[in-house]
């Protein structure tokens, strides 16, 4: 259980979609100890799993899993910030303190009773759970699956300040590929 006391790395898994990132979690942790496994927690946006998810509970079986339920709650002042920041790449001083207490509070909501040795975002996708696994204040991996530079520029679904502050303040920034 992840309440057992037991530090555990999170692992933010994405939506469980059978495709390539998720064989690749599957893959990296049955190459774990059973020890190593029983440490992990996967998480992901209970709204994100669809018919086309791998079963939560088939997960169940090899890890702890942990759903993230709810929404952020904000105050006028957070609100105004958030859209700042995401939508007008504001880099004020002021809305970046914002951004920073809204997901440190978002990490206390949603892990907070968890001990946590370390916090993976495997997917490098999400600006919402980049700045969340961002938030915590220990060892944290990103994983970056594609050139995000180009990415940006193809699909427009990534956010350039997130991912800018993320290689900049994650512990660890983890290339997929060797060509990147």
């Amino acid at each position: 259980s992840v309440y057992d006391g037991e530090k555990r790395t999170i692992i933010y898994s994405g939506s469980l979609k059978q495709n390539g990132l998720t064989t690749s979690l599957l893959n990296l942790l049955s190459e774990l100890d059973e020890d190593e496994v029983k440490k992990c927690c996967i998480t992901f946006r209970s709204d994100s799993i669809e018919e086309s998810s791998i079963d939560p509970e088939k997960l169940r079986r090899l890890v702890d899993i942990l759903p993230i339920r709810g929404k952020s709650q904000f105050t006028l002042s957070y609100l105004i910030c958030y859209y700042l920041y995401f939508k007008r790449n504001s880099t004020g001083k002021f809305v970046k303190k914002r951004i920073d207490r809204l997901y440190k509070r978002e990490w206390q909501r949603i892990f907070g009773c968890i001990p946590t040795e370390c916090a993976v975002h495997f997917t490098g996708y999400e600006y919402g759970m980049i700045n969340l696994f961002r938030s915590f204040e220990g060892r944290n991996v990103i994983y970056v699956p594609n050139n995000m530079p180009e990415e940006i520029k193809l699909r427009h679904n990534q956010h350039q300040l997130t991912r800018q502050n993320a290689y900049r303040e994650f512990t660890t920034v983890a290339l997929v590929t060797e060509d990147m």
